[in-house]
Formats: structure tokens, sequence, C-alpha cells
């Protein structure tokens, strides 16, 4: 066949496409490295994968807690800021923002509980931060 022509042509190994696939979809490595590791050519490789129809490869996860401590650190400047008044932009604008932020927040931490269990002491403790940060917004929608 034409995706088995190349090295294995001069050595009479045959490529072990199931194992290449495997380390495909679990991305171990560049392409460039799989077809090296494997002694196969990029063409067979692209050829196989599109024949097949493989999965693409698993992408990267995002650290959603560190996504949700960021978006906090946010809040909390945008609020203190709010507080002093000295935000250039009106203040309806301004409490707006912070209420799509506050969503945000809130559906960011929904995926982070999907994902995975986290302990009721965690879960205490985000709620008192929402809980706190919705007074604040209140407060200041207020004023």
């Amino acid at each position: 066949m034409v995706e088995e022509m190349g090295h294995q042509e001069l050595t009479g190994d045959m490529p072990d496409w199931s194992a290449i696939r495997r380390d495909y979809e679990d991305g171990k490595g560049t392409i460039a490295d799989l077809c090296d590791r494997h002694h196969i050519a990029e063409w067979q490789f692209r050829y196989r994968r599109e024949r097949e129809k493989w999965r693409l490869r698993k992408s990267r996860r995002v650290d959603v807690g560190g996504l949700i401590g960021r978006l906090l650190g946010v809040l909390d400047t945008q609020v203190a800021a709010l507080e002093k008044t000295e935000m250039p932009e009106p203040i309806d604008k301004q409490a707006a923002l912070l209420g799509t932020m506050a969503k945000t927040l809130e559906k960011l931490m929904e995926l982070e509980s999907a994902e995975q269990a986290r302990k009721p002491q965690e879960k205490k403790e985000m709620s008192e931060l929402r809980n706190k940060l919705a007074e604040r917004i209140a407060k200041l929608r207020n004023d």
C-alpha cells in the first residue's frame, strides 16, 4: 500500500498503526516526534489519519481554579475602584460590568465543580466569597 512505503520498504518492518494512533490521540509528542519514533514519513501519518478519520488530539486543559482566582482578583480590584469612585465611566456601566463578571465567575465555578468533586469546606469558602461579592455589588448599586 502507498502509506507503508518509505522506511518500512527498506527494513521490512511494518508500522504499528494502532500504537501510532494511540500516541497521536493521547498527545504524546509532536507529529514529527511521532513519525521519528515510529519510523514513518509525515505524509504516511497524515494519509492514515485522514483515511481512518482519527479523532483530534486531546486538547489542553484549562486551569479553571487559576482562572477563577484571577477573575476574583479582577473583580476585587474593580469593586475597590468603584468604592473609591476612581472609575472614569459612569457607575451604572461599571455595575453592569461587575454583574456580568460575577455571572461569568459563577459559570466558571459551576464548571470547576462539574470537573472535580470539591471538599465541603472549599465549597463553603467559595460560597462565602460569592456572597460577599454580591453584597458589595448590591451596596454599590444602592449608593
